[in-house]
């Protein structure tokens, strides 16, 4: 597979097949849409994601390494289907829908500034990770490694605490609501 260094993608739109398969190494992509793009076997290191498009793509055995998505939309993505070796991801900015990170362990990616509706975190490993303010509204946490995760400035999160492994887990005082969810108590 063909390797592409230092290349700049501006507003280009990708669709299911027109992708070109290779290594992708410290590129920029932006303003580019990728919807149903085939992904599979792509490795993108270092590269940036900026104000892009992501619908339904394939991601089988894709690699992101220290990669950084800033303002894009992604929907439908099936993260659990990338390489795990140095999945590494900085979501800034960014709206994730439907997407699915179901078993995978994200000890080294980021989430800041992000909508994250709708999200498989199901048997995941998101221990020392910062939910720094994102929005988890309807994202599934069930028996999740949530050790030493930062839910300080997340809101509208749900996660039971007797399915999930919260130990030393931080969340903010006024924001507890989301704890309570599974016991069914109105709380005014």
């Amino acid at each position: 597979m063909q390797t592409y260094y230092d290349l700049e993608f501006i507003k280009q739109e990708f669709k299911q097949t027109t992708f070109t398969k290779g290594n992708y190494e410290n590129c920029l992509f932006e303003n580019c849409t990728f919807n149903e793009t085939d992904l599979a076997q792509v490795s993108f290191s270092e590269c940036t994601f900026n104000n892009c498009k992501f619908t339904n793509c394939n991601l089988s055995l894709t690699a992101f390494k220290e990669v950084t998505v800033e303002s894009c939309k992604l929907v439908g993505l099936h993260f659990e289907h990338c390489d795990n070796f140095l999945f590494e991801v900085r979501f800034t900015n960014t709206t994730l829908q439907f997407c699915s990170f179901y078993q995978m362990k994200l000890k080294f990616c980021k989430f800041m500034n992000s909508e994250l509706h709708d999200i498989d975190f199901t048997n995941a490993d998101l221990s020392n990770i910062q939910f720094s303010r994102c929005d988890l509204s309807r994202s599934t946490f069930d028996q999740t490694l949530l050790e030493k995760t930062d839910f300080t400035t997340a809101i509208h999160f749900s996660i039971n605490l007797e399915k999930n492994k919260v130990k030393k887990a931080k969340f903010a005082k006024d924001n507890l609501r989301g704890l309570l969810d599974s016991f069914d108590i109105i709380i005014e």
